[in-house]
């Protein structure tokens, strides 16, 4: 069984808060509350249409911005063969440049019990710049099965590059 849901309030406030320290927690709350689910465009949709929980706009010349979904993804599939790929909705990037900064962002299966909940982040950068509104979609993930060559005992414990060395 796999599925999206919200991280805590406390995991979407602590990382808010720390990459908006002018922002009241009050405010956060709020738009918790607003924060949308990824859904499917029609049936036959590969990817998950990612959604901008709040307004903001990105400047060609910011470099990589933040854009915190409030959305993890959780598996419990215990072979864990499953990834869900990040990508941008090809629309922006045609139009704007977007892209995200990894290029393609990859979720794995055990990052939903990272210590921040799984909560996916996406760095974007855009060559023009771009109003994005709360509710617009942005980015979709798409959920591939894979193999692999060589097994691991290591547990996860962390978010981005926590893995690697």
């Amino acid at each position: 069984k796999m599925y999206f849901t919200k991280v805590s309030k406390e995991e979407w406030v602590r990382c808010c808060s720390k990459l908006n320290p002018s922002i009241p927690e009050e405010v956060w709350l709020t738009l918790y509350d607003t924060i949308k689910l990824p859904t499917k465009g029609s049936k036959k949709s590969a990817g998950h249409d990612f959604y901008v929980p709040f307004d903001c706009v990105i400047h060609a010349e910011d470099g990589g911005v933040i854009i915190p979904t409030g959305i993890r993804w959780v598996t419990d599939e215990t072979d864990g063969a499953k990834v869900l790929l990040l990508c941008p909705r090809s629309g922006l990037g045609t139009k704007y440049g977007f892209h995200l900064l990894n290029t393609i962002g990859v979720v794995d299966a055990d990052y939903c019990c990272a210590d921040n909940e799984g909560h996916i982040m996406a760095v974007v950068e855009v060559k023009k710049d771009l109003s994005l509104y709360a509710g617009d979609r942005f980015m979709q993930g798409v959920i591939v099965p894979f193999f692999s060559c060589v097994d691991s005992d290591k547990e996860r414990t962390g978010g981005f590059g926590s893995t690697g060395e």
